[in-house]
Order: C-alpha cells, then structure tokens, then sequence
C-alpha cells in the first residue's frame, strides 16, 4: 500500500488498503488488538492520502476510527481528536463545507480543552474553520477569522511556518476578494519575499501567490477603466 506521492496511489494500493481496513476491522471485532494499537494502525492508514482518493473506502473509515477512538482511548485522548479532524477534513474536501464547519466547530473547543489554545492542533483547528467560513460564503467573517489567527501563529508557530504564510496569504486573498485589490496587493510583496526565502522559487504556494498577485492586477484595471 505504500506509495511515495499521492499521484502514485492507483487500484493496487486501493486494493492493498480494502483488504487492510477490513483486516484492521475484523481484529478490533474480535478483540485480538488493544486500544493503542488499534488507532495507531488506523491513523497511519490515513497519514498517505489526500483529497479524495479512494472516498468510498475512506469516508467509512475515517467516520469509524474517530467512532472506535473514541470509545477505546476516550473522547479526550489526543488521537481521537486527530480522528476527529480527519473525518472533518474529508468532509469539507468531499464538497460538504457546512457539514465540515459544523464538525470543526464542535472540535476546537474539546482541542483547547485537552492540549491548550496554543497547541499547534487548537491553530490548524482554528485556521480549517475561519476557511470554511469563506467557503460556506461569509467572507467577511472568515477574514476576522484569519485576522485573530495570524499573530497567535506568529507567536506559536514563528513567522516563517507554513501555517503563518498561509493566513497571510488567505488574508490578501480575501481582502481582493471583497473589493480592495490595492490593498491586498499591498499585502504581497512582502509574503511573496519571505515564501521565496523559506519555501524556495518553485514551490506551489510561491506559484499561487504569484497568480493571486496578477488576479489582483487585473481587479484593479478594471477598477480604473
């Protein structure tokens, strides 16, 4: 089942993974494995994919390992939140963002709860929820949304995380997006500067923040003619 891109997974690994879900599966039915192992193997199933390979397996799997880690290790054991999040995950990815919000709402204050609104978990958590709120079509809200998460990440995380590039880059986006091109251009120079210098010239989210910046080019031609 192993495959080092996600481009590499086709119906043989699909295969491989079936068969290992139902092993998995009929071990936990039979009690032959204890809790620890059970979701380690679960959430290691999951770790390779993205998107929505293989959803018709996965989807099922995913609703019944956050179910089983729940009840094997408990609802606060930190692998059952990462169970938790997964399934949300492939929520939203599956085109279902109102369900996903929900299901990311409900989560963030059981993460903040167990590990602490700092633990890098609580931010990811947070940043799956102020993008969905765009996505489910409030904007506005989701800017707020990535606007209080930025410093937090600042702080936690450090400037040049992924994680920070990536609020940066969604708070340029959705500035453009309602209405003010100049200043989410504003914005750019600067991230664009420091993607380059921590992520390399070639890397996707360089390559979308360079077409993000000619969208916003365009907005403000049109603006002016």
């Amino acid at each position: 089942m192993c495959f080092e891109r996600p481009a590499d997974f086709g119906a043989v690994q699909e295969s491989a993974l079936s068969d290992a879900i139902s092993l998995l599966r009929e071990h936990v039915a039979d009690g032959l494995l204890d809790g620890e192992t059970i979701v380690t193997r679960a959430l290691a199933f999951e770790e390779p994919f993205d998107g929505l390979q293989a959803a018709s397996l996965r989807r099922p799997f995913l609703d019944w390992t956050q179910k089983t880690d729940q009840r094997v290790l408990g609802p606060e054991h930190p692998d059952a939140l990462v169970a938790r999040s997964n399934f949300a995950a492939f929520i939203g990815d599956a085109g279902e963002p109102s369900a996903a919000l929900q299901l990311f709402r409900a989560l963030l204050p059981d993460i903040e709860r167990v590990l602490g609104a700092d633990h890098p978990y609580a931010l990811s958590t947070r940043y799956d929820i102020a993008s969905l709120t765009g996505d489910n079509g409030d904007p506005a809200a989701a800017l707020v949304l990535f606007h209080t998460l930025l410093p937090d990440q600042e702080h936690v995380l450090g400037p040049d995380h992924l994680d920070t590039l990536s609020t940066r880059q969604r708070v340029a986006a959705l500035t453009g997006s309602m209405g003010d091109p100049a200043a989410a251009l504003s914005l750019l120079p600067d991230l664009l500067a420091d993607m380059e210098r921590v992520l390399g010239s070639e890397h996707s989210h360089v390559l979308s923040t360079l077409a993000l910046m000619k969208h916003l080019e365009t907005m403000m031609k049109g603006q002016t003619e």
